[in-house]
């Protein structure tokens, strides 16, 4: 499997774009609440025109909490598991690892079509179950957001306003990476078939 890009560019561009959150809070450092916590394409509640600008503000930060939180989870249990798992193999040894970076294309060349068809569907499911949790949350936050404002949300205001935050962060967190070109070019070098599968997917988590 060929793609455009490298660990090593990978690596290249996090150490350039590294930031730690102690880099902006803590000690002398205070969030500065006039100002929006997420990008306005991530948020995405400009739309919500029954609430102020004031209340948009509101529920960007919000937003913001919740994007922080999900990769504390990441970062607390996820990336520990990896890294777990991984450790036995790095050991100092460059060979070694290099061979543990090429280890998707290794599992690709000595894995069978049903096996690949099994691990797309597995795919689709996983993301089924983050897009449960993802409502979940979405009702959680609008929780959050009437007892920030104390605003007194009608039945269909309360829908909206779910319903916009849902979008927002199923495009961070799913849509995103759906259509990434390179996530893409690398399904379709794997199974051409599963990347049309995912591109008709995709739409409903943008």
């Amino acid at each position: 499997m060929q793609h455009n890009y490298s660990y090593q560019s990978a690596l290249t561009a996090s150490d350039r774009i590294g930031w730690k959150v102690e880099d902006l809070i803590g000690g002398d450092k205070k969030l500065d609440f006039t100002k929006r916590f997420m990008p306005k394409s991530l948020a995405q509640v400009k739309q919500l025109s029954f609430l102020t600008p004031q209340e948009q503000l509101i529920l960007n930060q919000i937003r913001g909490h919740e994007y922080l939180a999900m990769f504390g989870l990441v970062e607390e249990f996820i990336l520990p598991y990896v890294v777990d798992h991984a450790r036995p193999q790095l050991s100092g040894d460059d060979y070694r690892v290099r061979a543990l970076l090429q280890f998707a294309d290794e599992v690709i060349a000595n894995t069978g079509a049903e096996q690949i068809n099994q691990a797309f569907e597995d795919y689709a499911e996983i993301g089924g179950f983050i897009d449960n949790g993802l409502k979940q949350q979405a009702e959680l936050e609008v929780e959050s957001f009437v007892r920030a404002t104390g605003r007194n949300l009608s039945k269909s205001q309360w829908q909206g306003l779910a319903a916009a935050v849902l979008k927002g962060m199923r495009w961070t967190y799913l849509g995103t990476g759906m259509t990434h070109p390179n996530f893409l070019a690398t399904v379709e070098a794997i199974k051409p078939e599963a990347r049309k599968q995912i591109e008709e997917m995709a739409p409903a988590f943008c």
